[in-house]
């Protein structure tokens, strides 16, 4: 088995760089929320944003080395966009009675988008396989991953109420939005194979883990702490290799 590793060394070479197109998830959904009374007002208003970001399109290159037949070091710059609309409430008193609160729900007026760049540094062990052509890689290690977030920084809401009894309604009428950002250290795990053409070119597939904390100031609310959430996610995709 050593010497099928062995035979990556002497037909194509250590080195490789890389290209890949892959599905990913988001790590964590997260909302953004505010709660507090106006100047003069008896009650509180609120108002909240959920980001349920769907599997988005991923794209990264990469380029590793083998420092032994089995062992090696590899980096991976990586590219995610998501985009989906947010999950807008609001909860609102009434203006003349007590008690008499009116909630509508519903969503942006437009998908927001979440971009993560992540920089993966990877240690790699080069499994043993039967065949020389195939090469699987098992890889881990630290991340720095940055993500831009548009988020909802206010819900417009029409309201209409009785003046002789707690009855009222509202409904969402427009959201205006604006982008954040964080960034973290965190990690990555995962795993390639690739099933080599010729002494140069291969093609194949990775899996991928990889999380980090970050956190977004929250833009529903002037003064409350940041959104704390995970960024990253579980990726899977093809591969195109260059070995030499």
């Amino acid at each position: 088995m050593a010497a099928s590793v062995a035979a990556q060394g002497q037909t194509g070479g250590r080195s490789w760089i890389r290209a890949d197109l892959a599905t990913a998830s988001v790590a964590e959904d997260f909302t953004m929320a505010t709660s507090g009374a106006a100047p003069g007002a008896r009650e509180a208003t609120s108002y909240s944003a959920s980001y349920h970001l769907p599997a988005g399109f991923s794209f990264g290159v990469g380029a590793g080395h083998l420092i032994t037949p089995r062992f090696g070091v590899a980096v991976t710059v990586e590219r995610t966009m998501h985009s989906r609309e947010a999950d807008v409430s609001a909860t609102l008193p009434h203006p003349l009675f007590l008690n008499a609160f009116a909630t509508a729900t519903g969503t942006s007026d437009n998908d927001l988008f979440r971009r993560e760049v992540a920089v993966h540094l990877s240690g790699v062990w080069a499994a043993p396989t039967r065949w020389s052509a195939i090469v699987m890689h098992v890889f881990g290690g630290p991340s720095r991953i940055r993500a831009s977030q548009e988020a909802v920084v206010n819900i417009g809401v029409d309201q209409t109420f009785a003046i002789d009894r707690p009855a009222q309604s509202i409904r969402i009428a427009r959201t205006s939005i604006a982008k954040v950002q964080g960034s973290g250290w965190g990690f990555h795990i995962g795993a390639d194979g690739t099933y080599f053409l010729d002494q140069l070119l291969g093609v194949g597939g990775i899996v991928r883990y990889s999380r980090a904390p970050i956190s977004f100031p929250d833009t529903l609310g002037t003064g409350f702490p940041d959104v704390e959430t995970r960024t990253g996610g579980f990726l899977v995709g093809a591969t195109l290799r260059a070995r030499f």
